[in-house]
């Protein structure tokens, strides 16, 4: 592939009429009664004249089984003709002007919606006019076009502070709470439920509203999470519901409120330090004013908990608003479609299943002119974005974590376009994929985005129940063979330790299975100190030995069979025993922590007694820099073990504000030879946010 980005000439449209070629207008003026007579399609909606022409087929064959034929008749005489996949079954076809395409992105979205294909549409253009022939377009029916972006840019700084939400309880200034069961929940519950008795329920921001008391009458269960103690409180004691308060160990100040039947659980804390480990999955969400109500900047973090807290079953009703937000700031904030798309699309299909006007009096005073209130069903996606038929939300939700590093590829990121230099494949879009896995160039950007998964969960499972025993890593060692081990020091915490040290001198580092990282040594020159943990003790003897320090050996009184390594400064202190026998008593808690290959390397099944443990180990001031891999984990078993950012963000989200930092590609010959075709590795930084 050329090293050299490719640079593509979108025409204007005066460009495209000074063209000899007529344009799908033209084409479809002059064989409109041929289109109808021959293939028995009747034009059932356009917009522009011709720029874009839905097609119905009132006949019983699907519109798929003549689509090439169309497709090919009307191509090979307009020049600006985009060809859409049509799913195998649809009846409908749509054709779209390249011009449209290019300055209308908005125009598109709503054509696809009127589809009802757009959640999972084949679009691909094909640029045979451009100067490049071998350039491929895909362009993401979720991005937002300019006037969206502008709009959401108005209250993109608004924030509102906790306290600002507390206050407004305190002065009972709670306009939003509704005194009877929310309208489009009893619309659209049994979508929701979907024939299942004792759904598990969680309510974002749940203030103390009605909806729960009722579904709890109706056999389910409901956990909600509400900053506002008032408000949890009041929800009870207007229920007549008594109820228990209790702390919640993992996450300091907040307590959670349980009614006797226990069908009712509120947790009073923060949204974001709330995560699965408190209460697992779920099997509903019903977000009736959280999503509109969190900070417009924090809603990638919402979206990524929401996602953390879906079981594979679980039926998310998803309650957003529309209107001008040039006119009132929020909140509530104004939420467009194409976010939602962008947000939650890579994890949920996403189906709209109610709207209503909601222009109130209420709303007035705030100055607005339209309201409009939408429902929104998710259901999480299941199997690969490249499992036909061909996912382009998906594609484009992991796309960023590639062309950054890709040669050969570009991005437009006001559009969401991928441009990369490949062989065009004139194919049916379903045959697409097969094609460019033969293509010699596999370092491709399709080739390299097969390892992403849609559903975290689905490929965590072909890990789930790989166990590696404390006497295979043991084992390892003694035979010599750790490829593990870097001889120098690792060149992504090189890379970041201005960020994890922050300016701080003498700060005390944690390396959980430490093995004899050249990395400890490093920070000790530098002034750091480190406190590690190796179950192999060949791993720790040989690190004082192949640094030439020297050191004692004590046994741990508090965990038998343990041992403790140290240097004459005690500025290296190794303990030799199995992590999990390791706590916070022994050394107190860290202001760093180094984990370049322990998340990966644990046992799946255990990450969350892990991450409760590396929790422990925070100090208030812990910098948490975790390096994690992501690959198919279909085609090896590991370790290294597969790790999503998913994972990551419902292990530590309750306690860290986690940062994506670098990521780069890291299939080197040996992960080759394991059977994998990508491999990326990623370093996030964990900030504590621990009270």
């Amino acid at each position: 592939m050329s090293s050299a980005q490719p640079t593509v000439h979108l025409p204007s449209r005066t460009e495209l009429s000074a063209c000899p070629a007529p344009t799908l207008s033209q084409v479809l003026g002059v064989h409109q009664k041929e289109v109808i007579l021959r293939f028995g399609l009747v034009p059932v909606t356009r917009v522009g004249g011709y720029d874009a022409v839905i097609y119905e087929k009132k006949k019983g064959i699907p519109v798929s089984d003549q689509a090439d034929e169309v497709l090919s008749k009307l191509t090979g005489r307009a020049r600006d003709v985009v060809r859409v996949g049509i799913r195998s079954n649809a009846r409908k076809l749509l054709l779209l002007s390249r011009v449209l395409l290019m300055q209308s992105h908005h125009k598109l979205l709503l054509w696809l919606r009127l589809l009802r294909c757009w959640q999972r549409v084949h679009l691909t253009v094909w640029t045979e006019y451009l100067p490049s022939s071998n350039v491929y377009f895909l362009i993401s029916h979720s991005s937002l076009n300019m006037s969206e972006r502008s709009m959401l840019s108005a209250q993109e700084q608004r924030v509102m502070q906790l306290e600002e939400w507390e206050e407004r309880w305190q002065q009972e200034k709670i306009g939003f709470h509704q005194l009877a069961v929310h309208k489009m929940l009893e619309n659209n519950i049994d979508k929701v439920v979907a024939g299942r008795t004792r759904v598990k329920f969680f309510f974002p921001l749940c203030g103390k509203a009605v909806d729960m008391k009722w579904l709890s009458d109706s056999g389910h269960s409901v956990v909600g999470v509400e900053q506002s103690e008032k408000g949890i409180r009041q929800f009870f004691e207007e229920s007549n519901m008594s109820f228990s308060e209790e702390p919640v160990p993992n996450v300091p100040g907040a307590k959670v409120f349980r009614n006797s039947e226990k069908s009712v659980s509120l947790y009073n804390c923060d949204i974001y330090k709330f995560s699965s480990s408190l209460e697992g999955q779920f099997g509903a969400i019903w977000d009736r004013g959280a999503f509109v109500a969190i900070n417009p900047k924090d809603r990638e973090k919402y979206a990524a908990l929401m996602v953390s807290l879906m079981a594979p079953d679980c039926r998310y009703l998803l309650d957003t608003l529309l209107y001008n937000p040039q006119l009132y700031q929020g909140p509530p904030f104004f939420v467009p479609d194409e976010q939602l798309l962008a947000l939650f699309g890579p994890s949920c299909d996403i189906e709209l299943v109610q709207e209503a006007d909601a222009l109130n009096e209420r709303a007035k005073n705030w100055g607005l002119d339209s309201l409009t209130e939408k429902v929104h069903m998710l259901l999480r996606c299941q199997g690969f974005p490249f499992d036909p038929p061909l996912s382009l939300w998906c594609l484009m939700s992991v796309a960023c974590t590639v062309v950054e590093t890709e040669q050969g590829v570009a991005t437009d990121t006001n559009s969401c376009v991928i441009v990369t230099a490949l062989p065009p494949v004139r194919q049916r879009e379903r045959d697409t994929v097969q094609k460019l896995k033969k293509v010699k160039q596999q370092q491709s950007v399709f080739i390299r985005l097969q390892g992403i998964p849609t559903a975290p969960s689905v490929m965590l499972a072909a890990q789930q129940n790989k166990v590696m025993a404390l006497t295979d890593w043991d084992r390892m060692w003694q035979r010599g063979r750790p490829g593990f081990h870097q001889t120098t020091v690792n060149r992504l915490l090189e890379i970041n330790i201005d960020k994890v040290v922050a300016g701080r001198t003498g700060v005390r580092f944690f390396f959980p299975l430490c093995g004899k990282a050249v990395d400890m040594k490093w920070l000790a020159d530098a002034g750091h100190s480190v406190v590690g943990v190796e179950f192999a003790e060949k791993a720790c003897r040989q690190f004082f030995e192949e640094n030439h320090m020297s050191f004692t050996e004590d046994s741990v009184p508090t965990i038998p069979g343990a041992k403790v390594f140290r240097n004459t400064e005690k500025t290296v202190t190794l303990y030799q025993c199995n992590i999990y026998s390791f706590n916070s008593s022994l050394e107190g808690q860290f202001g760093a922590i180094w984990d370049r290959g322990a998340l990966v390397a644990i046992n799946p099944k255990d990450r969350e007694k892990y991450a409760a443990l590396l929790t422990s180990l925070m100090a208030p001031d812990c910098r948490f820099l975790l390096d994690t891999l992501i690959y198919n984990p279909e085609k090896y078993s590991g370790p290294p073990f597969f790790v999503p950012d998913e994972q990551v963000h419902s292990l530590f989200g309750s306690v860290c504000d986690i940062q994506e930092l670098q990521k780069e590609d890291a299939l080197t010959e040996d992960f080759k030879s394991w059977g994998m075709d990508y491999l990326m590795e990623k370093i996030h930084l964990l900030v504590c946010n621990k009270s």
